[in-house]
């Protein structure tokens, strides 16, 4: 996997390999299923879909999945009752708001094939996405701080091969959300008109990528071997 901005410096380019690809789209396939999870389904008339939810009789119940509840934390673990009513009041939205970002960057990568082109609004949505994977793989790792995160790492702990699996998924997450990051750091501008095609027309073609790869790019950790030293590889 590479990561680099194009030659307009408008956008990120990820450049997976076709498994890859496929394990991203169903790690991020897989949360979505998770947060449609008990979803009341939207309500026809836009009225209900504004206001359904302060209907102080509705119920609306903790998760009982880990993972799930990583994702939509009690407000105030002190005080179950105010936790139930903000759950009640920002559940939903909070649900829908998560799953737009993830329906972003899967149809990013389902768009065509070779790389995905990012604007800052799409890598945004990347990130989000990428940070609600990271929370579910850390929830089944019983990672809640990076100390956790460091041990299993270094092997000072037995996990087996669904843990070992289960954690290089979570460094791959973590990696590209950190450079994705970097980027958006870096100052990428928000164009969300732009004709990307156009724009990344020499993007596509091998020799200009052999030329431009010595641009602002690192070695992801456990990369495949590079054509360039300074390439972003993983």
């Amino acid at each position: 996997m590479r990561i680099l901005p194009d030659h307009t410096g408008e956008h990120v380019i990820l450049q997976m390999e076709d498994a890859e690809q496929s394990i991203i789209a169903a790690l991020l396939s897989d949360v979505s299923q998770l947060l449609s999870t008990d979803l009341p389904e939207p309500d026809a008339d836009p009225f209900e879909r504004l206001v359904g939810h302060l209907d102080p009789d509705q119920e609306v119940t903790r998760p009982g999945d880990p993972a799930l509840l990583r994702l939509l934390p009690d407000v105030d673990s002190t005080d179950p009752d105010r936790s139930a009513e903000f759950r009640r009041l920002t559940e939903r939205d909070l649900r829908e708001s998560k799953l737009h970002s993830i329906r972003i960057a899967l149809h990013s990568l389902g768009q065509h094939p070779g790389p995905v082109a990012l604007d800052a609004e799409a890598a945004r949505a990347w990130m989000r996405a990428l940070t609600d994977v990271r929370l579910v793989l850390a929830s089944r790792l019983d990672i809640t701080q990076d100390e956790d995160a460091e041990r299993l790492m270094s092997g000072a702990r037995d996990i087996g091969e669904t843990g070992e699996a289960v954690l290089s998924l979570y460094e791959l997450t973590t990696w590209l959300h950190e450079h994705i990051t970097q980027f958006m750091l870096e100052g990428l501008p928000s164009h969300p008109d732009d004709g990307i095609d156009e724009d990344l027309a020499e993007l596509f073609e091998d020799d200009w990528l052999d030329a431009e790869l010595d641009e602002e790019t690192d070695d992801a950790p456990d990369g495949t071997q590079s054509d360039d030293d300074d390439e972003e590889d993983r």
